[in-house]
């Protein structure tokens, strides 16, 4: 079972929760003072306005994430042009093994 919180380097809260024991799936909460954002299932993009119960799919260009697995074709592209400005470092990498990955894993280590 995931179940966790933060906040985005823009400040803005998000959630997270999944449990593989249960039906359902990964999703994603990011609430700002407007909207409440959605992504659930993670391909696809909701909102919901303040002072509404709809929930409305919002229109993105993702035709290269439905084309290919989501987000590797530009992350293969920014590779291969040697474009490393939004890849993590491998100090990062080391320190996200740490902080990040096994916390979210249930490891203790």
């Amino acid at each position: 079972m995931f179940i966790g919180y933060g906040i985005s380097v823009q400040d803005i809260p998000f959630t997270y929760h999944t449990n593989w024991q249960a039906p359902g799936r990964w999703s994603i909460e990011i609430l700002t003072r407007k909207r409440r954002f959605y992504l659930k299932p993670m391909e696809t993009l909701h909102f919901q306005n303040i002072g509404s119960v709809s929930v409305e799919t919002m229109l993105v260009d993702d035709h290269l994430d439905k084309e290919f697995k989501p987000g590797l074709y530009l992350q293969t592209k920014a590779f291969l042009e040697g474009d490393y400005s939004r890849f993590c470092t491998i100090e990062q990498q080391k320190e996200n093994i740490g902080k990040v990955y096994n916390k979210m894993s249930g490891y203790d280590l």
